[in-house]
């Protein structure tokens, strides 16, 4: 019986420190078709629940939407009101950049706040995205905006190992989308 209690506590021993080995599987790019939209996610390198989301909308499948989150534990009263602000942000060490609020909601213990950097050509975009091992954001303090007042963590990046792999499937989604639909409208 004594054996049989060492091998389990063996056992769930290697599950623990055997499983963040493992864990980097999370790293990859997750897809979901959705009620009209499809997209890609990568999971953050320093706050792992911040995603980097690829959106394409069915019928338009040449244009993708991307966005970010980011997560804070900073509770200012007034963090509703970056909604609709363009924030200071630098990608990759360019600064001089701005990121637009569109959503904030409040999150386990703290906010979840929603950024967009635009829609852009699906082609022109999968391009210059694919020049980067690494997206990293940085929020940045400017124009009267302190990042410190609404964010604990002011920078994350996700790695675009298989961008193109990931473009691809999210075409084809959109694609699959597209044509669902319009076969239910005929």
């Amino acid at each position: 019986m004594r054996i049989f209690y060492i091998l389990i506590l063996i056992l769930c021993w290697s599950i623990l420190i055997l499983g963040p080995i493992n864990a980097r599987a999370d790293d990859k790019w997750s897809f979901e078709k959705l009620d009209g939209f499809n997209y890609g996610a990568l999971a953050g390198e320093v706050t792992h629940g911040d995603k980097l989301r690829i959106i394409m909308t069915k019928d338009r499948c040449d244009v993708v939407q991307h966005i970010f989150t980011f997560y804070t534990y900073e509770k200012p009263k007034n963090i509703s009101q970056l909604k609709g602000q363009k924030i200071p942000i630098q990608i990759n060490d360019v600064p001089g950049l701005k990121a637009e609020v569109f959503m904030v909601h409040p999150f386990l213990m703290g906010y979840q706040v929603w950024f967009s950097l635009g829609a852009h050509k699906v082609d022109e975009y999968e391009k210059n995205l694919k020049e980067f091992d690494r997206f990293e954001i940085q929020i940045l303090d400017g124009y009267g905006f302190k990042a410190e007042k609404y964010f604990d963590i002011t920078v994350n990046s996700w790695e675009l190992k298989d961008i193109g792999d990931a473009f691809q499937k999210m075409k084809n989604d959109c694609l699959e989308i597209s044509e669902i639909e319009n076969k239910l409208i005929s």
